[in-house]
Order: structure tokens, then C-alpha cells, then sequence
């Protein structure tokens, strides 16, 4: 993932082949999102499944949410394509 996207990461790495249930997260999803700070190396559960976080991106600013069709990367979350599709869009994360 890390050699094509310009994203840049505060801490950890970006998603590498042959990972499965790990995260990238987004500045906003790691620092606002839940009562506390998500850090690398953090589990959350999703859908009943056990991630990893390995990485935060840093902090893009600008518009958080979404415009159209272009969604700010600090609300992003990453999953391997491998287990992407087991996400579901109203699922709640927790830590």
C-alpha cells in the first residue's frame, strides 16, 4: 500500500502483502473518533473480527467527511483488500 499512495504515516507502517487483519487508520479515526487515542500496534474489533492497527497516517486537514465522490484520508480506515469486503459500512469498531 505504502508505494502507491502519497499518503505519509505519523507512526507505524503501512499494510504490507500477506497481512490480513491489520489497519491503516486515518489522523481523525486515531485521535477523535473513540474516547481514546487508537495507537499502533492497537487492537480493535470489527464486525466480530480482531484487527491490528500498524499505522496512523498523518493529519491532512481540510474537509472531514465526505464530498461528493472525495473523502478526506483522515477518516479513512485501510484493511487488506483481503478482508475489506467483511466490513460492513453501519458495523460499529471498538477497542
Amino acid at each position: 500500500f505504502g508505494r502507491t499512495t502519497p499518503l505519509e504515516l505519523e507512526s507505524g507502517r503501512f499494510i504490507a502483502e500477506g497481512d490480513a487483519y491489520h489497519l491503516n487508520l486515518g489522523y481523525a479515526v486515531a485521535n477523535e473518533a473513540f474516547d481514546e487515542k487508537v495507537t499502533s500496534g492497537a487492537e480493535m474489533v470489527i464486525g466480530g473480527k480482531t484487527f491490528q492497527v500498524v499505522g496512523i497516517f498523518k493529519n491532512v486537514g481540510g474537509l472531514r467527511g465526505r464530498l461528493q465522490t472525495l473523502v478526506s484520508p483522515d477518516i479513512l480506515m485501510v484493511a487488506p483488500l483481503s478482508v475489506a469486503s467483511e466490513f460492513i459500512a453501519s458495523e460499529r469498531a471498538s477497542l
